[in-house]
C-alpha cells in the first residue's frame, strides 16, 4: 500500500476521488449503510447511482458492470465506492474504497480514505488518501465477463452487518417471505404449519442454487428468520401491504435488468425460486392439489414477473 504521490496518481483523478469520499463521508455520517455507487462524468454533467441489488459484493460487481457497460458511451471518469477494509500494519482498518478512472489512461486506480470515528461517534477521516494499486479502465474495454475478484486491488471489500440490514429492507428481498405469508393465509387453522413449509424451501434453495443474486439474498432472508421472527424480513401483518411487497419486488428487479444492472437469466430464475417457495406452500411441495384460491395467486405472481 502506497502513498499516493507513489504512484503518480493524477490531479484529475485525485479531484474525483476527494469528490467521492466526501458524498461517502456524508452518507456514513446519515447514519446510512454506505450502499456501493458510482459518480460519473459527461460532458459537464455528474451522475451518482447507487447499487443495492443482491449482497454487497454483487453490487459492487454491478456498479462496476454498469460502468463498463457505458464504455464508448461518451463518458469523460467514472469513481465506483464501497465500504472496505485496508490493513495498514496495526490489523485491518475500516475505509472507504475508490476506484477512479478516465477514458485517457491505460489503467484506473483504487484508493483508499482510512476511517476513525469523532468524539461524537461520527465517522471522520484519518490521514491522507492512500493508493492500493492500479486496475483495468472499466472505460477502456469491453468485459464479456467482469471478473471481479481478479479486477479488484487487495485488501477487497467486506460485507457489511448495515448493508444486510439494508437488503432485508428491499421489495425484491421481502418477496420470498411475502408470498410464504400470503399463501398461508389461505389455509385457516394451517397458517403456521404452511408458513414452515414454505420457510424450508427458502432454506432448501439457498445452498443449492448457482445463481449468485439467489444464493446471496436467501442467505441473508434465511438468517433472518432463523429465529422465526418474519417481521424482521416482512414488516406488515396486513395482506394487502404483503401483495404490493410482491408486486413492487418484481417491478424493482424488473427494473434492474432494463438498466443492465441484473442479468435477464438471473432475474428470471429469483423469480422462479420465488414462484416455488409459493407452490411449496399452496401444495406441500406437491403433495396436494392446487386450491382455486391458490391458482389465483400463482396467477398475480405470474404477471407480475412477466
Amino acid at each position: 500500500m502506497s502513498m499516493i504521490a507513489d504512484l503518480q496518481l493524477s490531479q484529475a483523478h485525485h479531484d474525483i476521488a476527494v469528490k467521492a469520499v466526501d458524498y461517502a463521508l456524508r452518507a456514513l455520517d446519515g447514519a446510512e449503510p454506505l450502499v456501493p455507487f458510482t459518480i460519473t462524468w459527461r460532458e459537464g454533467d455528474i451522475t451518482l447511482e447507487r447499487f443495492r441489488y443482491g449482497a454487497y459484493e454483487d453490487a459492487i460487481e454491478l456498479a462496476m458492470r454498469a460502468i463498463n457497460a457505458a464504455a464508448g458511451d461518451a463518458l469523460e471518469a467514472y469513481a465506483v465506492v464501497w465500504s472496505g477494509y485496508v490493513d495498514g500494519g496495526e490489523g485491518k482498518r475500516e475505509a472507504i474504497i475508490v476506484e477512479v478512472g478516465d477514458g485517457d489512461t491505460p489503467r484506473s486506480m483504487q484508493l483508499a480514505q482510512l476511517l476513525a470515528l469523532g468524539e461524537d461517534g461520527s465517522p471522520m477521516l484519518d490521514g491522507p488518501l492512500m493508493a492500493l494499486g492500479d486496475a483495468p479502465n472499466l472505460l477502456r474495454d469491453r468485459f464479456t465477463v467482469l471478473d471481479q475478484e481478479n479486477h479488484l486491488v487487495k485488501p477487497a471489500y467486506v460485507t457489511t452487518d448495515s448493508f444486510a440490514r439494508d437488503v432485508k429492507s428491499q421489495p425484491y428481498a421481502q418477496m420470498p417471505v411475502a408470498v410464504i405469508c400470503l399463501a398461508a393465509n389461505l389455509f385457516e387453522g394451517e397458517e403456521g404449519e404452511r408458513i414452515t413449509l414454505g420457510i424450508r424451501k427458502l432454506q432448501s434453495l439457498e445452498p443449492d442454487t448457482s445463481i449468485k443474486l439467489i444464493h446471496r439474498v436467501f442467505s441473508i432472508v434465511t438468517s433472518a428468520v432463523a429465529s422465526g421472527d418474519l417481521m424482521e424480513v416482512l414488516p406488515t401483518e396486513h395482506i394487502e401491504d404483503m401483495a404490493k411487497i410482491v408486486l413492487d419486488g418484481a417491478a424493482q428487479l424488473k427494473l434492474a435488468v432494463a438498466k443492465g444492472l441484473v442479468w435477464d437469466e438471473h432475474a428470471s430464475a429469483y423469480f422462479a425460486a420465488v414462484k416455488s417457495i409459493l407452490m411449496a406452500v399452496l401444495t406441500r411441495d406437491g403433495a396436494e392439489p392446487m386450491p382455486e384460491a391458490g391458482a389465483k395467486l400463482v396467477a398475480v405472481l405470474d404477471k407480475a414477473c412477466t
